[in-house]
């Protein structure tokens, strides 16, 4: 069983940038600035999703109500959250138009590892979204997502109902019966949108360098 502060979704973004910062200077110092920054930020995206996959998906439905109101989330600065990891996955594609390495090889590298970086952030988002709905769910009044089953749910179907927003910009199976969670799955989906945009043209960009160096 975690630690109960490492359970909660503030001190695992803290760990994830202060990982990811230092992985920053290492890269930096090795491989080059623009490297650097792309290993940095996909090695905190990579502790992040690594703490909170971990943590989350274990609990059952009373752990689950139980940390996300310890969580005390704010919406602004979830939005602010969610905000900052779309920003660093623009800028992970940016670094690498600015820094490629030059050579087939060198190319190759770092656009894969712009794929990473912007996925990791893609994931990211959900994963937060995944605490933002339990949050809501557990704290609101009437729950305000129906999954189909007498039984509360657990993070487990929070991150299902975060994922099936994030790979198909609306809601699945489960009956959204709240306009609060409405208002957060639209704007769940319009960010996922402009990561599904970012990650084609970035596969698109690794595919024709590639046969453009070839």
């Amino acid at each position: 069983m975690t630690m109960p502060l490492l359970r909660t979704t503030k001190i695992q973004v803290l760990i994830a940038i202060i990982i990811g910062g230092l992985g920053y200077l290492g890269f930096s110092y090795f491989v080059g600035q623009a490297f650097g920054l792309l290993g940095g930020i996909t090695l905190g995206e990579v502790v992040f999703l690594v703490l909170s996959t971990s943590t989350l998906w274990p609990m059952d439905a009373s752990q689950t109500q139980a940390n996300v109101t310890r969580e005390d989330l704010a919406p602004i600065a979830d939005e602010v959250l969610v905000a900052l990891v779309s920003f660093l996955a623009m800028v992970s594609v940016v670094a690498l138009h600015l820094g490629t390495a030059g050579g087939q090889n060198g190319y190759i590298v770092e656009a894969v590892m712009t794929l990473v970086g912007v996925f990791g952030a893609w994931a990211c988002v959900h994963q937060t979204y995944a605490v933002h709905y339990a949050y809501h769910y557990y704290t609101g009044k009437d729950g305000g997502v129906d999954f189909g089953s007498e039984e509360k749910p657990s993070f487990v179907d929070f991150i299902y109902l975060s994922y099936a927003v994030g790979m198909t910009y609306g809601v699945t199976d489960s009956t959204v019966t709240s306009r609060d969670i409405r208002k957060i799955a639209l704007r769940h989906a319009l960010i996922s949108f402009v990561f599904g945009m970012v990650i084609l043209g970035a596969g698109v960009n690794l595919v024709t360098g590639i046969v453009g160096i070839s």
